[in-house]
Parts: C-alpha cells; structure tokens; sequence
C-alpha cells in the first residue's frame, strides 16, 4: 500500500481532473497539488495540462490505464487499479477490481504481449473498457516510492534531485516496475542503466552540478497549450528549481514579442538571465535522444547534436535571450575579425563539428578501442609533480566501443590503476588496467579544476563575455597535470606544441562557416 500522503495528493488529483471539464468558470475551482514523486506544488490545472500535452507524447497516446502490483517473486496479484481516462494520462476515476480475474504466467515479462491480451480481454468482458497501456509494479517498487517519500524535502533542491534519480534508476535497472507497450522513455532509461554498468545517474548528476557555474535563471517555455516559467538557481552548495506560470509575474501572455517578454520576467523574478524557448523544440530533442538505442550508435548521436547545435546557432528565430550575447553585435564581431578571429554562432557549423568531432575519435582511436579515462582534483595539499594521478584521484573509468557504438562504461577503483610500487604516469597506469581489462587504445587525465573554469567559461562565452578573458582558461590545457594522454594523438602534439590559441585558430574555419550568405 502506498503512503497515505501519496494517496492523499493523488486522490486530490483525480477528482479535480474528474471535474474540471464540467465547470463553467474553471478559475474559481482551484486546487493545490504535488508534482507526483516531487515537492513542487503547483495548481492542478497547471498539471492537468501538462499531463494532457506531455503524456501522449512520451508514454501513451490511447485511452484507460490498469496499475497492477504484484509480489516480488512475480507469482500473486496483490492489487489491481482500473483508470478511466477521458484523455490519454489523464487520471479522472479509478476503481479497484478483484484479483481474481487475472493470472500471471510464468515468465509473465517474456509473454508480454500475451499476457497484455489477456487482460484486455477479461477488462472488456467484466468492465466494458478497454485499456490501453498495462502499468506493472512489484512490492518492493511500493517500498521503495514509499521510503523515498518519507524523506522528500521541501523543495526541489540537490537533495531531491539525487534521491529521485536514485529512486528511478532502482525500479529500471531491477525490473521494479513494467510498462507495456513500452514507450521510448523507459526504453532509454533501461538501456541507460545497463550502459553505465554500476555507475550511478545521481553520482553523475552531481558531478555535472558541481562544474556549473553559479546562476540565477529564468525560462520562458512557450506553448499554445500552455505556457510556463522555470526558475533554475544554483549556488555554491546547491540548487533550486521552480515551476510558475507567467500570470505570477504579471506577464501578458498575449504578447508577441519574445524581447518584451523576457524583459518582464527578468524583472520580476530578478533573474541574471532569462531565456524563452519554445516548448515543441524542446520536446522534438527529448523524443530524439528517447528514440536512441543501446548501443549508442555514433551516427545518431552526431545527428542529435547537429539538431541542438542548429538550434543554438538560431539565436533570435528559435530562442532568445537577455542579456543579449555579446557575440551577436556587428561591431564587436568586426573588431574580433580584424584580430584574425571570426566568430558568428549564427554560422555555427552544426553539421561539421559532430563530423570534425566524431572523425577525430575514429581516426586517433579506431572504431574498436578502450579508453580509459581518469579524473583527478589537484590542490596545494596534494599536488605532486610526479605523483599527481596517485594523490589527486577521484575517480576513473573506461569508455568502450565497439563498431563506432559506444557499448559500456566501466567504473574502475583506484587500486585498479595505482600502484604501490611503480611510478604512476600514464603509460605505467595504462599497462597495468590493460592486464585485466584488455588492451586500451588511450588513458586520458582530465583535472577537476580544468572542468571547474572550462565549462563555466563557454557557457559564459555563449551568453556574451569575452573570449580574449578565456584564454587563460584554455592555456590549462597546454599543462599535463590537467589534461594529459598516452600515447599522444597528432592533435594532443600541437595543442602541446603549439598551444591552444593556435589550435583554436587552426579549428576555427570548421567550427564557424566562413561563407556569409
């Protein structure tokens, strides 16, 4: 049984999707609710639309739902939940149904769709419904949502953010819960978990979190069905994310011009930035990344991020943005182009980098290869100009391919690769995993602090600052103890020898098309 203040927020839920199509003046029957599974609070109809757009889209677009909840050991039928849904995801009644109807086969996963037959059947005949995706949850998956529940902070925060991720990559990876049909989404999630192969999302999650930069973001998500605000806002020690609707900040949505928009909601969330994206180009990513297989084949990722960098590269058509990015103004591109540099994001080219970028992978690497990769953080306390990896580890890993598809990560420790005995340089490092793992085509170090000013100096690279600043940024790569490789690829040679600023102005004619039509 799941626990009562789910029940509870759940219940409140469907009876205000139940109603909310009968009401003539829909404004004055307002109800505060729980995202499921979250602490944002937001009105019910707020979600009623969002499950009305969203569902259809990533789930199911048919009508009726059934929740069963099973035993562990997949051999009774504990709990059976019929929904009526007038629009697909779109929870307006409920009835719990004898158990009796239904009996699980042996080896229910691997008869699915016969299993799913069945049961349609007896819902039809007993019911007079038919329904459209089968919802499968054991025992332990009730435990689990109930425990995790128990501690849900108050606001979405780091803290939320980790337990839910560990809480989904417990039901996928451990067959906890089943959906049939099987939508892309749970799909992906599933073969996510097998490719991280032990690693966990939260851990990832939390690495990513910590080399952003500090930020006080406000979007505008832009629909015809119904438009949103998300406020992002990091600080040095955490996170917070809320959902508001423009009414809030005193936003006419009838409004046309993005830029008017955008002015308003800076104001009024006093955000540092504030962004307006369109809903649809958004969902249209997410479907694309839902729709990729495990193994991650190369040629479909280099689509992907053809498609986010045609998007980028649409400043002021697609998306905008406020402050306006430096790097748009004619002027200040002038003079970097008497300089030698000309950068234009509008000539991104979105089709060449994930070419330039996957090439260079097949050529230096080939399309079957290990690569270890190993992460260190250097500080005073423990740099040593020799036995920087052995001091300053944190973590490492090997990425393997096979046939230009990335197949697995393998999380490694740090007696994996260290030794007592030896010096620990790369080549050293590289021949010891090697011995249990198979040759390695390449064992890369990647120092924290490089991450720690490199990402946040292109994000603020894209929103205006100047790229003349950040070439101190990108002179520690020029320094082994941050980013260093063996054996050495041509490229890694002469960003070496000949420096990044050479690099960069070497790579610069692939990466912005010099043809101004």
């Amino acid at each position: 049984m799941l626990d009562s203040e789910i029940i509870k927020n759940w219940l409140k839920i469907i009876n205000y999707n139940s109603k909310v199509e009968i009401l003539e003046d829909k404004d004055k029957f307002q109800e505060i609710v729980r995202i499921p599974l979250t602490p944002i609070n937001l009105d019910a109809g707020i979600l009623y639309q969002i499950f009305k757009s969203l569902y259809p889209i990533f789930i199911n677009d048919q009508q009726n739902i059934l929740d069963l909840i099973i035993s562990d050991d997949a051999n009774e039928v504990l709990d059976i939940f019929l929904y009526e849904t007038r629009y697909p995801g779109v929870h307006e009644s409920f009835q719990k149904i004898p158990t009796e109807i239904i009996e699980i086969p042996e080896e229910y996963i691997k008869s699915i769709d016969e299993f799913f037959h069945e049961i349609q059947l007896a819902i039809v005949k007993n019911y007079g419904l038919k329904i459209s995706t089968l919802r499968i949850f054991k025992k332990e998956a009730i435990n689990e949502i109930n425990e995790y529940s128990k501690h849900l902070p108050i606001i979405a925060n780091k803290k939320f953010m980790i337990g839910f991720l560990n809480l989904v990559q417990k039901l996928v990876k451990e067959d906890l819960i089943y959906i049939f049909p099987k939508p892309n989404l749970f799909k992906f999630l599933k073969g996510l978990t097998i490719f991280l192969n032990g690693f966990q999302l939260s851990s990832l999650f939390k690495f990513f979190l910590d080399i952003l930069p500090e930020a006080n973001t406000s979007i505008f998500l832009n629909s015809q069905e119904i438009n949103l605000i998300f406020l992002f806002i990091k600080d040095k020690s955490d996170i917070q994310l809320k959902l508001k609707l423009p009414e809030e900040f005193g936003i006419n949505i009838n409004e046309d011009n993005p830029k008017e928009i955008l002015d308003t909601l800076k104001k009024q969330s006093k955000s540092a930035s504030a962004f307006f994206l369109n809903q649809s180009d958004i969902i249209s990513i997410l479907l694309n990344l839902f729709e990729l297989d495990f193994p991650l084949d190369n040629n479909k990722i280099e689509l992907l991020m053809q498609k986010v960098l045609f998007g980028l590269r649409n400043h002021g058509n697609f998306w905008y943005v406020i402050p306006r990015p430096l790097v748009y103004n004619n002027v200040y591109r002038f003079f970097l182009r008497m300089l030698g540099l000309n950068i234009n994001l509008k000539k991104l080219s979105h089709w060449a980098i994930p070419d330039l970028l996957f090439n260079m992978i097949e050529t230096n690497f080939g399309m079957n290869s290990r690569i270890l990769i190993i992460l260190t953080s250097i500080n005073k306390k423990n740099y040593s100009r020799i036995e920087y990896i052995k001091n300053a580890f944190t973590s490492a890993f090997i990425i393997e391919i096979e046939n230009k598809k990335l197949v697995k990560l393998i999380p490694l420790k740090k007696n994996d690769i260290i030794s007592e005995e030896k010096i620990n340089d790369l080549d050293e490092i590289r021949n010891k995993v090697a011995i249990k793992y198979g040759y390695l085509s390449a064992a890369i170090n990647i120092d924290r602090n490089l991450l720690n000013k490199l990402i946040p100096d292109i994000i603020s690279n894209i929103n205006g600052i100047n790229p003349f600043l950040r070439f101190k940024t990108f002179k520690m790569l020029e320094k082994t103890h941050y980013f260093n490789m063996y054996p050495e690829t041509s490229i890694f040679r002469f960003l070496k020898n000949k420096g990044m600023k050479k690099l960069f102005k070497l790579l610069l004619p692939v990466i912005i098309d010099k043809h101004e039509f």
